[in-house]
């Protein structure tokens, strides 16, 4: 609130100018001293009055009016962005209140004459111009008519004014209109060199800036870049560190720094600790220490780095993302006033950038080790349908061969669409084996005359071949790629059904036997006897698999050994 108010009454907004800041800053200042004065002559007053006479009395009041008023005038005039009208009211009050004093001879010709050279220099400062000439051309006379009438003049003669306090009048007026003159010159100066500066550290923000985006998207590599362009870059900054946090935020680590004489240490801090890094972790803001910050004990305040021991200026700037803090860009300089407010500006932007940069190559790493995560996993799924496919061929061959070796003929067929004959047979021909060894469809050109067409498309199962069915063409009737594909959609659709209705058998058998099992099961526990059980055991078994002869032993043979070699 107090801020507030001090930058309302006392406002600066209007001056963008440094030049103009700088003599509305003093015209403020000089406004507040004069009030200030005329608050103490007020309060002053009953002891002034005291010695004054009735004449004095009336010209001190108006004194004090005229520096209370003018001076608060002065202070608003300034605030509303009119200096110059502000300065020439604060001078011309002063320049009053001056001679009235004299007049009334609160002040001798030589207060009178200390007091016009200041206003003298405060009119070169806050208006400049031709405004000291002016102030020093009327002070001269007054003063003269204040030398002249006062009990001085009478120890003193008219070559001591003329030769001793006017040329002094006339030296300083010149001194403080010449270096007026020279004010807005060197303000322009200072500007342009500013300006000059700034526009030096905004190219190498940006060339520091396209670099990090040509770099490379490896973290180390990007770390080890970054430190060297740094470098490079900032003509105050000797080394250049970058410190990042580790996977528990427990501790800050160096990973990259422009120190070539020995290999990079291996160096941590914690966040908060002594160390300039360990301070900078825990804040918002960069923290800048100088060797000449010394404490009460004649110390450093901080933790110098052990092995750069040429650093005389030392900057950690936070690098932050968000709220989060990922690291610590570390610059030092062997220039004891390296590292001013305005680099330190150029320092934060670049370690946003740089925390931005470390972030992506992070996210690139992980991403990179995540697909090549998923690539080993899609590798390995390969393999495996692979190896499941390859069961599934086996498995689906090994039962086929199990059903053509059980059922008593080969399933086949061939018909005869012009005679319209049909015969459960079918011989294998060598276009038929051609598409069963190379499982695709076999196409075969008439041979001659009056010879057909052969195509011959095979019969799978997940990728097994069962079988193979052939068709005869006219030799002059083409075959289409899309006549292929559905011919194969065809038979592959027809090996489906073959398949099912051999798991459909299969499940038949298996309950058959289920069923076969279950009644011997039931004829033998009947009995009651240890013979009934084998008589009824060998008898029905014999009958369920067509053997010609059973035979049942219960019990060890004496002599193993001779019954093997019997065996053998």
């Amino acid at each position: 609130m107090k801020n507030s108010l001090f930058s309302r009454i006392f406002a600066l907004t209007h001056y963008r100018d440094p030049l103009l800041r700088r003599r509305a800053i003093g015209t403020y200042a000089t406004a507040s001293l004069v009030v200030a004065a005329g608050v103490l002559l007020l309060a002053l007053m009953p002891i002034a009055f005291d010695v004054l006479n009735i004449s004095q009395r009336l010209l001190y009041i108006v004194f004090e009016a005229i520096l209370i008023f003018f001076g608060g005038m002065a202070i608003w005039l300034t605030g509303r962005g009119r200096q110059v009208n502000a300065a020439y009211v604060l001078t011309v009050s002063i320049v009053v209140a001056t001679y009235a004093s004299a007049l009334i001879r609160v002040m001798d010709a030589r207060a009178f004459l200390a007091i016009t050279m200041a206003l003298i220099t405060l009119s070169s400062y806050l208006i400049g111009g031709a405004m000291p000439w002016m102030i020093a051309l009327t002070a001269a006379p007054w003063f003269v008519f204040t030398f002249a009438t006062s009990d001085q003049f009478v120890s003193a003669s008219w070559l001591s004014i003329l030769a001793l306090y006017l040329p002094a009048l006339l030296i300083h007026t010149v001194l403080a209109y010449l270096s007026g003159q020279s004010l807005p010159r060197l303000a322009q100066q200072a500007a342009e060199i500013a300006a000059e500066r700034r526009i030096r550290l905004s190219e190498a923000s940006t060339r520091v800036s396209q670099r990090l985006l040509a770099a490379r998207l490896d973290q180390d590599g990007l770390v080890r870049e970054i430190t060297k362009v740094v470098k490079e870059t900032f003509t105050d900054v000797d080394y250049v560190q970058i410190f990042l946090t580790d996977a528990t935020r427990a501790n800050l680590r160096l990973v990259a720094s422009t120190y070539e004489e020995n290999e990079l240490p291996e160096l941590t801090y914690a966040p908060g600790s002594l160390s300039l890094v360990g301070r900078a972790s825990i804040g918002s803001q960069p923290v800048i220490t100088r060797d000449t910050d010394m404490d009460t004990s004649g110390e450093l305040s901080y933790m110098r780095s052990g092995f750069l021991p040429a650093t005389r200026t030392e900057v950690a700037v936070p690098m932050r993302l968000g709220n989060e803090i990922v690291g610590v860009l570390d610059l030092h300089s062997s220039n004891p006033t390296a590292f001013q407010p305005e680099d330190i500006r150029i320092f934060e932007t670049l370690a946003y950038q740089v925390a931005v940069a470390v972030d992506n190559a992070r996210l690139f790493g992980e991403a990179q080790r995540q697909a090549e995560e998923n690539k080993h996993l899609y590798d390995q799924t390969r393999s495996n349908l692979r190896e499941i496919e390859r069961l599934n061929r086996q498995l689906t061959g090994a039962a086929w061969s199990e059903y053509l070796s059980a059922v008593s003929s080969t399933p086949a067929y061939t018909v005869d669409l012009v005679t319209g004959i049909g015969i459960p047979e079918a011989d294998w021909t060598s276009a038929m084996a051609e598409a069963t060894r190379r499982n695709q469809p076999v196409v075969r050109e008439s041979s001659g005359t009056g010879q057909p067409k052969i195509v011959s498309v095979p019969i799978s199962v997940r990728g097994q071949v069962i079988g193979a069915m052939e068709f005869e063409l006219p030799a002059y009737q083409p075959v289409s790629l899309e006549q292929l594909i559905f011919l194969q959609q065809s038979v592959e659709s027809l090996g489906l059904t073959a398949e099912n209705a051999r798991l459909f058998e299969d499940t038949q058998r298996a309950a058959h036997r289920e069923s076969l099992v279950n009644e011997i099961s039931t004829r033998v526990q009947s009995m009651t006897s240890v013979d009934a059980v084998v008589a009824t055991a060998a008898q029905t078994l014999s009958e369920s698999i067509r053997a010609r002869r059973v035979a049942i032993r219960l019990g060890t043979p004496d002599n193993l050994d001779e019954t093997a070699e019997l065996v053998r």
